[in-house]
């Protein structure tokens, strides 16, 4: 099952060369940087191909730890 589209943020850049992703470590987004010419079909292509690499980043994403009076 490929990540869903609506779960991944694509951005397009105009001095975008080649497909980026990255997954933010304290929320867990994902963030796809792509030229603008980039076709859909192949975002989705290479989503599908890096579907097991964006588990286990957004697996290792820290949660953030809530303020509680006291701590350092």
């Amino acid at each position: 099952v490929t990540p869903p589209l609506t779960d991944v943020k694509i951005i397009r850049h105009a001095r975008a060369r080649r497909l980026r992703l990255r997954v933010d470590r304290l929320t867990g987004q994902a963030t796809l940087t792509a030229p603008p010419r980039a076709p859909l079909s192949f975002i989705q292509t290479f989503l599908a191909e890096q579907q097991k690499w964006l588990i286990s980043r957004r697996e290792h994403a820290l949660t953030p730890i809530p303020y509680q009076t006291g701590m350092s």
